[in-house]
């Protein structure tokens, strides 16, 4: 049985990533910064390491509960961002940066040794806002792009090392994060909610936002060891193209 760590477990996402895996027959190491998120996911074959990713000592707990080998690790945390720029508070800024962008190579080089002995795979949950900046969405945006930066940066040489790093960038998928990262976003811009809503709607292809089954899917896909999984994954119904 192959260990795969969930951080974010709480979340849409993460709790989706978390089944799916447990579906396949995996072990799930869960993530969350807040212990009682993490309740409904207590079962046999799921180890709850509820702590903070911003901090070493939490860090350093999540990766003594993966062990010696992690066959992959999908790092699926994350805080919402939006808001006009001018009215941005400094210290939220610093936190969405630290939570969205920083946490991620610092969490992988925790994990480094065990990704290593088991040839596994890292992928970083990042978002559409990753290819295509919003009007009031700068902040999150850039913590987004940092994270595929450092992907594609770093990618070519963990694969000589036999590890891929990849990231996937998903649409606008139902969650409590979604929701209220475009309340923030129809107030920055001065729009009723249900018509950022619609609007939003009306630009992507597929007609409706993201299911986040569908994107554990995505995520696991990019957890195969196949060498010919993409990079970077644009999950998008067709919003965002890459």
């Amino acid at each position: 049985m192959s260990t795969v760590l969930v951080t974010g477990a709480g979340g849409s996402i993460g709790c989706a990533i978390v089944g799916e895996a447990l579906r396949r027959g995996h072990r799930v190491v869960a993530q969350d910064v807040s212990p009682s998120a993490l309740e409904r996911l207590a079962s046999e074959h799921v180890v709850l390491a509820p702590g903070d990713l911003s901090a070493a000592e939490g860090r350093a707990a999540v990766a003594a509960a993966c062990g010696e080998r992690l066959e992959a690790a999908v790092a699926a945390h994350g805080v919402p961002g939006q808001g006009a720029f001018e009215a941005f508070p400094l210290d939220r800024m610093r936190h969405v940066m630290r939570v969205n962008a920083a946490t991620i190579p610092l969490l992988f080089g925790d994990l480094l040794p065990s990704l290593e002995r088991a040839g596994g795979s890292f992928v970083a949950v990042a978002s559409q806002a990753a290819l295509r900046g919003e009007p009031a969405g700068s902040i999150y945006a850039a913590s987004k792009w940092a994270v595929r930066g450092w992907v594609e940066g770093i990618a070519p040489a963990m694969r000589a090392r036999g590890i891929n790093v990849r990231t996937l960038c998903p649409g606008r998928t139902e969650s409590r994060l979604l929701e209220q990262a475009q309340r923030d976003s129809a107030a920055a811009e001065g729009v009723p909610y249900e018509a950022f809503v619609r609007d939003r709607l009306a630009e992507i292809p597929l007609g409706r936002f993201a299911k986040p089954e569908e994107m554990a899917t995505a995520a696991l896909y990019l957890c195969d060891p196949d060498p010919g999984r993409p990079t970077v994954l644009a999950v998008t119904g067709g919003e965002v193209r890459y």
